[in-house]
C-alpha cells in the first residue's frame, strides 16, 4: 500500500465557493459560536447526517476550508471525480485505517477535517442552527 498524500490546497479554490453557494442559497444555515473556531491550526468539524447535502452544506457553511471523510461508495463516476477534485477523503466504513491516518496527516498539517460520524443519514429531525465550539488538547 502506498502512503496517501495530503489533498492539494488548490482544490478549495473552486469547491469552497460552490459549497458556500449551496449553503447560502439552499439552506441559509445559521451558525453560532463561529468565533470559537481558531483561524489556524487543526480543527475537526462534525455534524449530524440527515440529508445527502449535509457534507456540501457543512463544507460551505464552515468558517474554514476542510477535507471531509466521505464513504468510498460515493467516489464513482462524475460525483467521484468531483469529490477527488475538491480534496475530499474516501473512507471504507467497514474499517479504514489509511483514511483515518490521512485525516490525521491533514490535522497535523494544521488543516481541517469534516466528519459525519453517523456514517449514514439518520432519522433525527433537521437542526435549525449549528454551534461551533473549541476544545483544547
Amino acid at each position: 500500500m502506498t502512503e496517501a498524500r495530503l489533498p492539494a490546497r488548490w482544490t478549495m479554490v473552486w469547491s469552497r465557493p460552490v459549497g458556500w453557494l449551496l449553503d447560502h442559497v439552499l439552506y441559509r444555515t445559521a451558525i453560532t459560536g463561529r468565533s470559537n473556531v481558531p483561524k489556524s491550526g487543526p480543527v475537526i468539524f462534525a455534524g449530524n447526517h440527515i440529508s445527502f447535502l449535509d457534507g456540501p452544506v457543512m463544507f460551505g457553511a464552515a468558517p474554514r476550508a476542510m477535507h471531509i471523510l466521505v464513504k468510498k461508495e460515493m467516489f464513482k463516476g462524475f460525483l467521484g471525480r468531483v469529490l477527488r477534485a475538491s480534496g475530499q477523503i474516501s473512507i471504507d466504513r467497514s474499517g479504514d485505517r489509511s483514511a483515518l491516518q490521512l485525516g490525521k496527516k491533514v490535522l497535523d498539517a494544521g488543516r481541517c477535517v469534516g466528519i459525519l460520524p453517523e456514517g449514514t443519514r439518520g432519522a433525527a429531525p433537521p437542526a435549525t442552527s449549528a454551534t461551533a465550539s473549541h476544545g483544547s488538547r
